[in-house]
């Protein structure tokens, strides 16, 4: 019998979704929580039906169309009170695209704190879709406090081991879910329509256009990649897919070349630190890239205003052909600058209006300074596992992909890509990123981690 006796405390409740983008900041803030005397369980959205849970403050990462506020009633329903942030809140075309996306109003009105990532995302949300203001807070990621210069070493041991592995590299990220998804081209249409996300003919039309967009970059990114290893060849070039791609289109081109990986595992951090350089196409790498004092380069062979990103691109070098683009990524290998003469004061000014947490405080402490004063009972935690249940886990582990061979095709669908975005949650690798958080900052002492079950950490 493995047992589990915490006294009484406060709780934070964080649901995982994508684990190689969400879980070292959840971690970071965890143990931030911990010192401070909270305790803060990680898992899965499985969370939600584990009795064993105390009631407390759940964090959630999304308020995306559809589900939101019914999954904010089920856990308000169980006793917890809730505060959210929203993970794709960084980088949008314009409010109301985002607010048709990705901003559930109704699951907003039910929230008790929120968190912006910085003064961007909370004017557009208090000015333009007039949201309550007094439950915002402008704090930053927990994830990009990863970021800064104070706390990158974290990532020491993973960007050696990484270095050792692929010697020099050239990193490129993808980002072509729309035409590259996980299950084929042309799906996300029928399914946003399904979750009212395409309420015109003129949204369908735009829907439709972004997948034309998406797929001539993504042929210019296959051309790419086939003249990066002639062009460089002592370079291995890492291609790092999307986690809500199809990561096969990828491995076939690679399998055609040399000196070409494909590799999607971990913190992209530790990848762009790894680095010689970052080339990417109006993502989310291109920011943290620059974030990390990386060299980085947006390559847009393809241009259209209604799917072009602001942040992603006033941050990065810009290539518009592929000349260009084999000429700057030379220029940098040896040293050379690859601004395009952007101002960059204007560039820090952006970063610094988009994200709260470039400097001064953590995001992890902003947050917990704003939950502070919430009125949640202190619980104690117990929860045992009995040798039985857990062989009969382990069991269940086994026999599950034996019941996929006879589940429809759709749901067989959804588990692989739910296990390409969270493939598992050991208590050993939370250990290792302790151990590394305590050496880099010196805080987190007296932290510890406990494993409750499959997927399922305490952290207090």
């Amino acid at each position: 019998m493995r047992k589990i006796e915490l006294s009484p405390r406060r709780w934070l409740i964080s649901p995982v979704a994508i684990k190689a983008r969400d879980l070292d900041g959840n971690a970071l803030l965890a143990f931030a929580a911990a010192e401070r005397g909270w305790g803060m369980v990680l898992g899965t959205s499985r969370l939600k039906t584990r009795p064993y849970i105390p009631c407390g403050l759940v964090l959630e990462k999304s308020l995306s169309i559809g589900k939101a506020a019914e999954n904010i009633a089920e856990w308000r329903s169980a006793g917890h009170k809730l505060a959210a942030w929203c993970e794709e809140g960084l980088i949008y075309k314009d409010v109301e695209t985002y607010r048709r996306l990705k901003f559930e109003r109704p699951a907003y009105d039910l929230v008790d704190r929120y968190f912006t990532w910085g003064k961007h995302q909370a004017d557009d949300l208090v000015g333009k879709l007039g949201c309550n203001p007094d439950k915002l807070r402008i704090t930053g990621n927990p994830r990009f406090d990863l970021h800064r210069p104070d706390l990158r070493a974290v990532f020491a041991d993973r960007v050696e081991n990484i270095r050792q592995r692929y010697g020099r590299f050239i990193l490129v990220n993808t980002k072509f879910s729309t035409f590259n998804g996980f299950a084929k081209s042309g799906r996300n249409i029928p399914v946003m329509r399904a979750r009212g996300m395409l309420q015109t003919e003129e949204h369908e039309a735009e829907a439709r256009g972004l997948n034309d967009f998406q797929g001539s970059v993504f042929r210019s990114f296959m051309e790419l990649i086939e003249q990066l290893p002639q062009r460089f060849p002592d370079y291995t070039v890492v291609v790092r897919p999307h986690p809500s791609e199809n990561h096969e289109p990828w491995h076939a081109k690679a399998a055609t070349l040399p000196n070409v990986e494909v590799v999607y595992e971990g913190n992209v951090a530790a990848w762009i630190l790894a680095s010689e350089i970052c080339i990417h196409n109006n993502c989310t790498t291109g920011v943290e890239a620059y974030l990390m004092d990386k060299p980085t380069i947006s390559y847009r062979p393809t241009c259209d205003p209604r799917f072009d990103l602001f942040l992603p691109n006033a941050l990065s070098g810009e290539a518009f052909e592929l000349e260009q683009m084999l000429d700057m990524i030379a220029a940098a290998l040896n040293g050379g600058v690859i601004s395009n003469g952007k101002d960059t004061t204007a560039s820090a000014e952006s970063a610094r209006y988009f994200i709260a947490n470039v400097d001064g405080k953590w995001a992890c402490d902003a947050i917990l300074d704003a939950l502070d004063d919430a009125d949640l009972p202190e619980m104690p935690m117990s929860h045992s596992v009995s040798r039985l249940q857990q062989v009969g886990a382990g069991l269940r582990r086994y026999l599950r992909p034996m019941k996929r061979f006879g589940r429809r095709r759709e749901k067989n669908l959804r588990d692989r890509f739910t296990k390409q975005k969270f493939d598992g949650m050991a208590q050993a690798e939370l250990r290792a990123f302790l151990k590394a958080a305590q050496k880099t900052t010196g805080r987190f002492k007296n932290v510890q981690i406990a494993e409750l079950e499959k997927d399922v950490l305490c952290i207090y």
